[in-house]
């Protein structure tokens, strides 16, 4: 009878085979088993230099071998000689069922013996005719089969229990790992929660975002271009106001591909303020008209600065304003020059 092993029927449900088909499809899998076979035809070790010789036979890459014996975890190398767990616990479960079998004959051949040493003692006496030596090597030969036939059945029973024991360890192993694949997920999206976190308190010490909400974007630049030309009182004012319709819902949050949108809304709500209350900070810009007496709108020098220097703010970032800006600047435009229509 040929020497076999244990083939698992849950093998490929295995997350570390599932891995190594992925990766290598079934050309890898059919590698992993070669090398199981070699282990199991050469008492659990082979030697790291042996590679090569495994993937000549196979008759595929060195390197698909090496990646099947070293990046799943499949087998352990140590000192450089490659062995497995499964495999040595089926070499070492063979010793035993071959160590039982040797008893179990021994036992058998010793009652044979003994049985010979009476027949010859009796035949020596001319006590037992040749009729009752036929009748009892017949039944020792009925003996023998039945001890056969309860071996094969003790060895059934411990191959079945083998099978049993290996598929409960297996999917141990599964459980484990899938646990441990959801813990790294959880640590995974802890940190990511963490980092948003940290980059959010780091953009509040660079004093980007400001309001009683902390949600309106201004750099230090625009916000003092800002106080310089409306005056500190108003920007903060403004400033208040945005960051209370940002949180109620009524203005748009702060979004990356439009940094300067935030600085365009300042800006409409300060020439807002200042054509309530007539004035703009340092520029002092009175956004009044100033009709001259032919009857014709001619704004102030201060004012086209003023809008000038506003246009200067919003565009210094490189990014396109938002159409808002552009529409209320006509307004102002149209305001300043007496055009009403």
């Amino acid at each position: 009878m040929q020497p076999y092993f244990s083939h698992d029927i849950f093998t490929r449900e295995n997350l570390k085979i599932k891995r190594l088909v992925a990766a290598h499809k079934m050309e890898g899998y059919g590698v992993f088993w070669a090398v199981v076979e070699f282990l199991h035809n050469n008492n659990n070790k082979l030697l790291l230099s042996e590679i090569d010789i495994i993937a000549a036979d196979l008759g595929v890459d060195v390197k698909l071998v090496e990646s099947v014996v070293k990046n799943f975890k499949l087998f352990s190398i140590r000192n450089k000689v490659i062995s497995s767990s499964r495999v040595a616990q089926n070499i070492k479960l063979k010793k035993e069922k071959s160590e039982k079998a040797k008893k179990a004959i021994a036992k058998r051949w010793q009652g044979s013996k003994d049985d010979t040493d009476v027949l010859q003692s009796n035949y020596e006496c001319n006590t037992i005719n040749e009729s009752k030596e036929k009748e009892i090597k017949e039944n020792k030969k009925n003996e023998s089969k039945e001890s056969n036939k309860k071996q094969e059945n003790e060895n059934e029973k411990n191959e079945k229990n083998e099978n049993k024991a290996n598929q409960t360890a297996l999917k141990l192993e599964n459980s484990t790992e899938i646990k441990a694949e959801k813990q790294n997920s959880m640590q995974n999206a802890q940190s990511i929660i963490k980092n948003f976190a940290a980059q959010f308190s780091d953009n509040r010490q660079d004093s980007n975002f400001h309001g009683i909400s902390a949600n309106v974007h201004l750099t230090p630049e625009q916000y003092n271009s800002l106080s310089q030309l409306y005056g500190k009182d108003i920007v903060d004012t403004v400033i208040s106001e945005l960051s209370h319709k940002i949180a109620t819902g009524k203005e748009q949050a702060f979004n990356a591909e439009f940094p300067n949108a935030h600085l365009a809304r300042l800006e409409r709500y300060a020439r807002q303020k200042i054509a309530t209350t007539g004035t703009a900070g340092r520029a002092n810009v009175n956004l009044t008209r100033n009709t001259s007496p032919a009857g014709a709108a001619e704004p102030r020098k201060a004012e086209c600065e003023a809008l000038k220097h506003a246009r200067e703010i919003v565009e210094g970032g490189g990014v396109p304003p938002p159409p808002e800006f552009h529409e209320a600047g006509k307004r102002l435009r149209k305001e300043l020059k007496g055009d009403n229509s």
